[in-house]
């Protein structure tokens, strides 16, 4: 894992992209990442049918409707519910680094989880960082655009034969981005 002064550095060598930067929010081994305003939520009300996703084959994308907050607006997480989101901030990995997004632990208090299992990035992305929140607590929680909602942690790998972009299936990532299942 690298510490603050690490990332400082990959930073101005290039090795680490991140835009917009604030100094403000790199930690001791961390950086803090922001809420942006696009927020896909499933498609309610959904028919039997439309409330099972077949894991062995695609589904069309039209399963989630897109909300854009503004500055000031908020999106209201329900308690159980389940959203994707996406980070303000553009990440970027040469193929030396790898890194992962972790949760908040104020919000994990509250009962908000940023990424169910997706939480690894692979050497060579480049984009937006995807996030899947759900809300386990018993509280309905307000989300707002540019709000602290994830830290990623940095760290140093062997130079990957293959980067996130020769392999990867979502590209330069911009706003949260479904899966191929649908969601």
């Amino acid at each position: 894992m690298m510490v603050d002064w690490e990332i400082a550095e990959a930073l101005a060598d290039g090795s680490i992209d991140i835009k917009p930067f604030d100094p403000e929010r790199l930690g001791p081994a961390s950086y803090d990442l922001t809420l942006a305003p696009t927020i896909l939520s499933p498609c309610y009300p959904m028919t039997e049918w439309e409330s099972r996703i077949d894991l062995r084959k695609p589904v069309p994308q039209d399963r989630m409707n897109e909300s854009v907050l503004g500055p000031d607006n908020s999106y209201m997480l329900r308690r159980r519910a389940f959203v994707l989101a996406s980070t303000n901030e553009f990440v970027g990995l040469d193929t030396t680094r790898a890194a992962r997004v972790e949760g908040k632990s104020s919000l994990g208090r509250v009962g908000m989880a940023v990424h169910i299992t997706a939480g690894f990035i692979d050497p060579g992305f480049r984009g937006q960082i995807t996030l899947e929140i759900a809300n386990l607590g018993p509280w309905d929680l307000e989300l707002y655009p540019g709000m602290p909602i994830a830290q990623v942690v940095f760290e140093r790998t062997a130079r990957a034969e293959r980067s996130y972009a020769q392999t990867g299936r979502y590209g330069d990532q911009q706003g949260p981005t479904q899966s191929r299942y649908g969601m």
